[in-house]
């Protein structure tokens, strides 16, 4: 997020960003109130995304390569552990009766939270990933960090040959 920017730029976001985590997580656990823990993670993440965009942007001359790291960025997003997360809140009850009528092992299957927490890990690496590459000094997209989309990107472009 201060990718370019004055050091007192820095220094001044980061102590927004952390006051803002530090209040929200004080809320959250003295209030026991969601709808706020959930607000503030969409904001951090649409900010995560637009800003990354915003790099690739500036720092991606190739189109070809822009198209590509769009499908990267859009991976980033967590939008389907978002929404497993939001049918774990819905569905809680149903869910966890459906898990025990399946039983183990395959009860895990429908632990939507923790795939919750699984996708945003994936999420995070894939923009901290990302993030670094679009920072050096010269930008080079090789998606080797991302090998788990590498493949479909490589085929999709032979196919364009």
């Amino acid at each position: 997020m201060t990718y370019g920017q004055s050091k007192r730029y820095t220094q001044v976001f980061t102590l927004v960003i952390i006051a803002s985590v530090v209040i929200e997580t004080v809320y959250h656990t003295v209030m026991d109130e969601l709808k706020a823990h959930e607000l503030s993670f969409l904001t951090l993440i649409t900010l995560v995304a637009w800003k990354t965009r915003e790099l690739v942007k500036q720092r991606v001359s190739k189109e070809q390569d822009r198209r590509k790291l769009r499908w990267v960025i859009a991976l980033g997003c967590m939008v389907f552990g978002y929404f497993l997360w939001q049918l774990d809140f819905r569905y809680c009850p149903e869910l966890t009766q459906l898990k025990r009528s399946v039983g183990m092992p395959w009860s895990f299957v429908f632990e939507f939270h923790g795939w919750w927490h699984i996708l945003t890990a994936v999420g995070a690496y894939t923009f901290m990933s990302l993030v670094e590459s679009l920072t050096q000094d010269e930008v080079v997209v090789s998606l080797s960090p991302f090998s788990f989309v590498a493949g479909w990107l490589h085929s999709d472009e032979q196919k364009q040959r």
